[in-house]
């Protein structure tokens, strides 16, 4: 059954556009947590990622480029082995290149190994991005890191050398001007923590006392410089998960050294969490299995988000805080940034709606039942973009 918006007055168009789709919603009488008055279009693209002979693909991940498009990246199955590709968009971004593999790479049939894109992110928005994967051989798990966006750069392992409880990524996101990973370390929950991208601590996570834990995103405040004494204070990192049946988040105000951990039973998990430049923000599912967003501006103390989420929305799987690749630099001591946009993505099987932060409210912003996307990204001329599958998506700014 595909997601259908709550309040009345609200209708969905479909206009068949070449080959790409453009979903418009408009709302003639503005209902509370509904579309706003303008239409609000999302360019859907189907199959815009191409796969090699003898192999299937699934795009994950998007990262701005410099040209004001974006480069993606994801999996090319050829059934005994799973690569790792990339992809490459150009002209108006609605067109993808893949770059690699464009055959499928021989593979020795003695030797089954699956690498799996898991996240990626770039430290306090430089640019660099750190791509994470997670592999498998046999009974042996790992995880590798990249730095330097899809089509490749710096190479590391979280754990060098692996050992026998395996090593199993998550997510990624920043921490005090490190790269932070997420994950398991066998059945332990684990951060992983690199300044450069290449060689890696980790430190396990506590256990809040219901059982094992599973950490499922992570995110970090900015450092707070402080002109009086010439310093910075170092910014909160937060972990949050499940554990039981019950959402946790884990905390640390020393830059990922020592965690502290507190169920919080107003979820039944917590799936992603970001920074908005002055709070965090965490999306999850209640206990009834109701959207949750809270909000923590320490990273300790948490609320539910006063901004309203209609009635019977779906939970949010994952949150995005987005910015311009083109965004101006800022001097030290000068005006702060621009905050980033803030959007989630929610999903009922296939169909899919991508909600949008508003003063006051998440506004949904239906994308039909065509597959779920699985990344969002800004691109410089204000636009989103979503991949998902072989589906590419782009909102008008």
């Amino acid at each position: 059954m595909g997601w259908r918006l709550v309040g009345a007055g609200a209708a969905t168009l479909a206009v068949l556009a070449g080959a790409a789709v453009t979903i418009a919603v408009t709302a003639r009488h503005r209902p509370a947590g509904g579309p706003d008055g303008r239409d609000v279009l999302w360019r859907r693209i189907p199959d815009a990622f191409a796969a090699p002979p003898g192999a299937t693909v699934s795009a994950v991940l998007l990262y701005p480029s410099a040209d004001g498009c974006f480069s993606a990246t994801g999996i090319v199955d050829a059934g005994i082995r799973r690569h790792v590709g990339f992809w490459v968009a150009a002209g108006a971004c609605d067109t993808v290149r893949l770059e690699w593999p464009v055959e499928v790479p021989p593979t020795n049939p003695q030797i089954t190994q699956r690498e799996t894109v898991v996240d990626a992110t770039d430290l306090d928005g430089n640019g660099t991005w750190l791509t994470v994967a997670a592999a498998t051989a046999g009974d042996r798990a790992w995880g590798d890191t990249t730095l330097g966006g899809p089509a490749g750069g710096v190479s590391g392992r979280l754990r060098e050398p692996p050992d026998g409880r395996g090593d199993v990524p998550v997510a990624a996101g920043a921490i005090h001007g490190q790269y932070a990973v997420v994950g398991r370390h066998g059945d332990e929950p684990t951060v992983y923590l690199s300044p450069s991208g290449s060689h890696w601590w980790d430190r396990p996570l506590p256990l809040p006392g219901t059982g094992p834990a599973e950490p499922l995103g992570v995110a970090g405040a900015p450092d707070v410089f402080r002109p009086e004494r010439s310093a910075f204070d170092i910014g909160p990192g937060v972990v949050v998960g499940r554990a039981g049946g019950t959402a946790v988040i884990w905390s640390s105000a020393d830059g990922g050294f020592t965690w502290q951990v507190r169920a919080h039973p107003e979820a039944a998990e917590l799936t992603g969490v970001v920074h908005d430049g002055s709070a965090f923000v965490a999306t999850g599912a209640g206990p009834g299995g109701d959207a949750v967003v809270l909000t923590s501006a320490d990273g300790v103390t948490w609320q539910r988000d006063p901004r309203t989420v209609p009635a019977g929305a779906r939970p949010f799987r994952s949150v995005y805080a987005l910015r311009s690749p083109a965004r101006p630099e800022f001097d030290l001591g000068g005006p702060p940034a621009p905050p980033p946009s803030v959007y989630a993505v929610s999903a009922d099987g296939e169909c899919a709606t991508v909600w949008r932060r508003d003063p006051d409210a998440w506004v949904a912003e239906p994308l039909g039942c065509h597959g779920v996307p699985t990344s969002l990204a800004q691109l410089a001329d204000g636009r989103v973009a979503a991949i998902g599958g072989t589906t590419l998506w782009l909102r008008t700014p």
